[in-house]
This record gives C-alpha cells, sequence and structure tokens, in this order.
C-alpha cells in the first residue's frame, strides 16, 4: 500500500488578474510539482464572476445581456492572446476551443433566461463556474507548455457538496 501526499495550491482574486500573473502562479505550481504531485484549485480571472453575475441579472431583466457576453469574450480573448508567447499553437487553439464552447454555452443559457425571464439556480450556478473552468484551462495550458503532465479535473463530478446550488459548501470527509 503506498502513499502519496499531495499538496493543495489555491489561487484567486489577484493571483489571477493577468496572464503575467497566470504565468507566475504556473511557476510557483511547477516548483511545488518537483517535490510531489500537487492539486491547484483556482477562481476565475478577476473580474469575470462580477461579468457573469451581470450578464445572468441583464437577460433575467429583459436587458441587453449580449455586451455582457461581448465584454466576457473580449476579456477571455485578451487573457489569451496576452498568454500565447507561453503557449505552443497546438495549446493555444485548444484554449481559443474551450472558450468559443464556454462563451455559446452562455449565449444559449441566456437567450432561454431572456425569454423566461427567470433563471433557475442550478443554471445559474453552471454560468457563475464558467469563470473558474476558464483558469483551469488557462492554466492547464500554461503548465503543458512547461512541460508538465497537467490534466484539468472536473470538480462538478468529483466533488460533493452540501446546501443549494448558489450557497454550496464543500464536504470534504463525503468528497
Amino acid at each position: 500500500n503506498k502513499t502519496i501526499f499531495m499538496k493543495v495550491l489555491k489561487f484567486g482574486g489577484s493571483s489571477l488578474a493577468n496572464p503575467t500573473r497566470f504565468k507566475d502562479v504556473a511557476d510557483i505550481a511547477a516548483n511545488y510539482a518537483k517535490d510531489s504531485p500537487i492539486i491547484l484549485v483556482l477562481s476565475a480571472p478577476q473580474g469575470v464572476t462580477n461579468a457573469l453575475l451581470a450578464l445572468v441579472t441583464a437577460a433575467q431583466d429583459g436587458g441587453d445581456w449580449q455586451s455582457g457576453l461581448n465584454q466576457l469574450q473580449e476579456r477571455f480573448k485578451e487573457l489569451i492572446e496576452q498568454a500565447v508567447p507561453a503557449l505552443p499553437e497546438a495549446e493555444r487553439r485548444n484554449l481559443q476551443q474551450i472558450s468559443a464552447g464556454q462563451l455559446q454555452a452562455l449565449a444559449d443559457y441566456a437567450k432561454g433566461i431572456a425569454l423566461l425571464r427567470h433563471c433557475p439556480d442550478p443554471v445559474q450556478a453552471r454560468m457563475l463556474g464558467t469563470g473558474e473552468q476558464f483558469s483551469v484551462a488557462l492554466m492547464t495550458a500554461l503548465l503543458k507548455a512547461q512541460g508538465l503532465a497537467a490534466e484539468p479535473l472536473d470538480s462538478a463530478r468529483l466533488l460533493k457538496s452540501r446546501g443549494d446550488y448558489l450557497n454550496a459548501i464543500a464536504d470534504i470527509p463525503a468528497t
């Protein structure tokens, strides 16, 4: 029976403000990964969660949610373009495809919310999680560019929680 010790590193807020900060976090992670396996827990890039919440609110209120979606598209594009010098072409293309898929899903949800003038909690939770998912995709690309065997994990599948969709608390023992 072999025991594996893993370090869990959590980064959020201003530590993910721009691609330079993402690269700094990737360097820190690569340094820790020399000694043992690691798991990174990432928040959304700075400002993205607020933009996602504004998108949901605008769609629900019958407002101009499309401009909010365009703002998110520009933010994701900016983060990807600024990270390009550190990324091989294949990783950049993959990241652009992931981003395009995320933005399409957000647009589809926003259209439905605007039609219903209501956003069910599970849909809002899924939409708000897009920022963290983007951070994971960008960080995975940066770590792979450094030659690390990085793989994204789906927290929705792996983590158990208690509470409702918008106020859930991780249930660490059950996880």
